[in-house]
């Protein structure tokens, strides 16, 4: 038993390294290409951000965007709640990375939606 678990914990370190590896080699190429990786994220994350939201709709009825629809949830499952917090804390990450870089790089945002413009002192230098 206690071999296993120290099996467990060796795993979830190693895959912990890994992942940190993986994050500073994104972390970098953002730090290198900051307008590009602006323009990427831009475009993608509202779209996968929509996928989520989808998904949340089709899976369990809910919008991920309304937080007030998440404290009302009927869970059946203990799967279901697993796979409702990944997807949840998915949306979450996606749309938190979204607005920051909104914010970072000088766009303006429409409330309520997914709709950026480029302020127009920063839309030249976004554009590269």
């Amino acid at each position: 038993m206690q071999d296993r678990f120290e099996a467990r914990i060796s795993d979830i370190h190693k895959r912990t390294r890994r992942l940190d590896k993986e994050l500073r080699g994104l972390a970098a190429d953002f730090d290198e290409r900051p307008r590009q990786s602006a323009q990427a994220l831009v475009f993608a994350v509202p779209a996968q951000m929509a996928a989520w939201r989808r998904f949340g709709v089709s899976e369990f009825g809910i919008d991920l965007d309304d937080h007030e629809q998440r404290k009302n949830l009927n869970i059946e499952t203990p799967q279901d709640a697993l796979t409702l917090m990944l997807v949840a804390n998915k949306y979450d990450v996606h749309k938190a990375a979204w607005e920051w870089t909104i914010e970072a790089f000088g766009f303006s945002v429409s409330p309520n939606t997914s709709t950026t413009r480029p302020r127009s002192s920063t839309s030249a230098a976004i554009r590269g």
